[in-house]
């Protein structure tokens, strides 16, 4: 038998380390190597421009595009830039591949509707109420720096199972593990039929603000991308909201979902909607300068009637102390049917006071004009107050979520207080389940269980 020489053992040894390393690198290259994109606008009018991303997952080192309709029909650039010059609607494919000849296609059909320039109107458009039948409810897990809401989370979650469809977004496997863990200690299953994991990067764990606004719109449902700025800086300047501002394309893309941007900066939770033909708004909040410099009352009306298809917009005005989103509608004023709106009151029982010329102001304002514009009130009273870590604020209950058969509030600690809310709502939605849940840590940082919720409307709406 020869015998190897170093040299030839040598030269093996390298051949199979050089094999054994690139099956490692394949194999690597081609994990969750899928091709997925997004557009910065999917209406747009003749001669206008769309910026298409590469989203996709996985090593890829070559893109190839094909615009239906658009100029140029073909591009090899990662992220490009097409116009499209003539009306109708159209396909957009990415093909994308890595170094071993592989490659990934996503389609997606009429994805782009070009109108003709100075028209292309809807028709008709109309925001679902939030108690019409929803197809599912979105949450962003809590990151980094807002953990103390995750046992909150973790019991909406396990009530929200038990009535319909779940997506919960995270920014990392960590995060996702960290949020199954919390879902399992509150008694609940992470696997449950019912949870969608998506992981897509968000910045907080907000998505009533920065998620998606769905209307339906000529008897299709659509989704509208409101600018997001975390705020106007209320929180602060170093609060970030890059991703927070991509989440609307990103739940669009899943749904197959057209998505529609508006270049206004708004948050859903300063929206109420009946359903029918009215929305109530503060122009605290989207008048504030930091949002929208320049902006006119009489733009905002204009921008409500346009994109939501309503003929009735109720701006009321104020905020309360020290709410830092400026007098979000979903702290002050909510519908609970087409023609009946729900107001909180102060009470000698509360910080605020009747006649304080400060959060009463606000509430009896608000109530004034939402009456004025013929619509039934509701006086909820703030029947007390409560201290947690160190701070003292007024027990409200204005910050609820309906959905399919429930109703989950922000609870506070206080069973007296929360058992008395609980009838009241019990009262305002007979046909539903109401659940309170303390949510403390949430309730200190501005928001409750609407806040950190989007609903989605069910794909049965049509009109």
């Amino acid at each position: 038998m020869k015998q190897k020489t170093k040299s030839s053992w040598y030269t093996s040894t390298c051949f199979y380390f050089l094999l054994l390393t690139t099956t490692i690198f394949s194999n690597f290259a081609n994990a969750a190597f899928r091709a997925n994109f997004t557009a910065d606008k999917t209406t747009v009018e003749v001669g206008e421009k769309v910026k298409f991303t590469d989203t996709s997952t996985g090593y890829r080192d070559w893109w190839e595009w094909e615009f239906q309709g658009g100029t140029p029909s073909y591009s090899e650039r990662r992220n490009p830039t097409v116009t499209y010059n003539t009306p109708g609607t159209y396909d957009v494919t990415l093909t994308v591949w890595n170094g071993y000849r592989r490659y990934r296609t996503k389609t997606i059909r009429n994805y782009i509707t070009v109108t003709e320039a100075g028209g292309g109107e809807p028709t008709s458009i109309r925001v679902p109420a939030e108690w019409e039948p929803q197809e599912a409810i979105w949450l962003q897990w809590p990151g980094r720096w807002e953990k103390v809401y995750e046992p909150a989370f973790a019991k909406m979650v396990n009530v929200i199972v038990q009535y319909q469809r779940l997506h919960i977004l995270y920014n990392n496997n960590t995060i996702r593990n960290e949020a199954r863990t919390a879902i399992l200690a509150a008694g609940g299953d992470p696997n449950h039929y019912n949870i969608t994991w998506h992981s897509i990067g968000n910045d907080n764990a907000w998505m009533r603000d920065n998620g998606p606004v769905y209307v339906v719109q000529d008897g299709e449902m659509r989704i509208q991308n409101w600018e997001f700025d975390a705020w106007g800086g209320g929180f602060g300047n170093n609060v970030t909201y890059t991703k927070d501002n991509q989440v609307p394309i990103a739940v669009g893309a899943y749904l197959n979902m057209p998505v529609d941007k508006v270049d206004v900066v708004h948050e859903r939770g300063n929206l109420e909607f009946n359903g029918k033909d009215t929305v109530i708004l503060n122009w605290s909040t989207i008048g504030d300068p930091n949002r929208n410099p320049g902006y006119t009352k009489a733009k905002a009306i204009a921008d409500m009637k346009k994109h939501f298809g309503v003929s009735k917009v109720v701006m009321i005005e104020g905020v309360h102390e020290g709410d830092l989103t400026k007098g979000h509608i979903d702290g002050i004023a909510r519908f609970i049917n087409e023609n009946t709106v729900v107001v909180p009151q102060c009470t000698q029982n509360s910080i605020c006071k009747p006649g304080d010329g400060k959060d009463d102001k606000v509430n009896e304002d608000a109530a004034a004009t939402i009456a004025a514009a013929g619509l039934n009130v509701i006086r909820m009273p703030v029947e007390g107050s409560v201290t947690f870590e160190g701070t003292t604020f007024d027990a409200e209950y204005m910050n609820w979520i309906v959905g399919n058969g429930f109703v989950i509030a922000v609870g506070f600690d206080n069973p007296t207080l929360d058992n008395a809310a609980k009838a009241r709502l019990e009262s305002y939605f007979p046909d539903r389940e109401v659940h309170i849940i303390e949510m403390l840590a949430s309730w200190k940082a501005g928001g409750g269980a609407h806040c950190h919720t989007n609903d989605q409307p069910s794909s049965l709406i049509t009109q």
